[in-house]
């Protein structure tokens, strides 16, 4: 999987590890349409999504 998509306005967003180390970080005042996780190894992550003071986090596993 090369994109995960998700249709949302974010305003920042931080990918870490199962160790709990941050990977990817980034802020953005634009609607994302996905985010590329060619970089990362294949496992299982943690997306951490923010909009102002609310946060979501997802799991994400690359194959």
């Amino acid at each position: 999987m090369r994109h995960l998509l998700y249709n949302t306005n974010v305003f920042g967003f931080s990918i870490y590890g199962l160790d709990g180390k941050q990977l990817v970080r980034s802020s953005l005042n634009v609607i994302i349409k996905s985010i590329d996780i060619s970089q990362l190894n294949k496992g299982i992550y943690v997306l951490n999504l923010n909009k102002n003071k609310n946060s979501e986090s997802v799991k994400i596993v690359k194959y």
